[in-house]
């Protein structure tokens, strides 16, 4: 996703100013909703998944939650840094803010100044990639988490707070860190105090693996 996402970039970015263009004007009923599936995205909500998580994990005696509390964790820590330090790098004028779609003005301390890219996008991609790594989810279920995720970078740029080139960046980088993660924490150890013993024929080898 990372390499689509750096291809299509450019091109997304040159349509910036048009795609802002053709929005609609926000609607009382369209900023209520945008302000509900913003919230995946928001700070707090991965801190709080997992919390929940680990602790639910830990409680059912099932490690496969723990390990996706973890990645949650981790993903989202580790993409949220570094948008942090792109917003900075980077200066893009948010477009409620930019005379164009390509005005630029780093370093960016100020809020206006901060929109590529969309820090709710990449926390919302990161959740998504992360449980869908470590869980394992039907289909069904993997679909609802990425589009909450991909509900959550429209709503940003519905605002008027971002970019789509924003939001498209930010995904990238919110899955390949939740993919990332959550390949890392995937295998399972062995079950607690197991000890596993392998003798291959031919030549003498053992293999010690401590469970936890």
């Amino acid at each position: 996703m990372l390499r689509s996402a750096l291809l299509l970039l450019p091109v997304t970015m040159a349509m910036d100013r048009v795609i802002a263009a053709a929005l609609p004007q926000p609607s009382g009923v369209g900023k209520l909703l945008s302000q509900s599936v913003r919230m995946y995205g928001e700070r707090w909500t991965p801190a709080v998944l997992a919390a929940v998580l680990y602790a639910g994990g830990w409680v059912a005696q099932q490690e496969r939650w723990q390990r996706a509390g973890v990645a949650v964790a981790g993903a989202a820590g580790a993409s949220a840094a570094v948008v942090v330090a792109l917003k900075v790098a980077l200066g893009r004028w948010r477009p409620d803010h930019a005379p164009d779609a390509m005005h630029w003005s780093p370093p960016a301390w100020e809020d206006a100044q901060q929109s590529f890219p969309s820090g709710h996008t990449a926390i919302a991609f990161a959740i998504s990639a992360a449980l869908d790594r470590t869980l394992e989810l039907p289909p069904a279920w993997t679909a609802v988490l990425y589009g909450a995720a991909v509900m959550t970078g429209l709503s940003r740029v519905y605002d008027g707070r971002h970019w789509l080139s924003d939001v498209l960046a930010a995904a990238a980088i919110g899955y390949s860190f939740g993919q990332a993660v959550g390949s890392a924490l995937h295998r399972e150890l062995p079950p607690s105090g197991a000890l596993q013993w392998e003798v291959l024929p031919g030549r003498a080898s053992v293999r010690l693996a401590l469970g936890r």
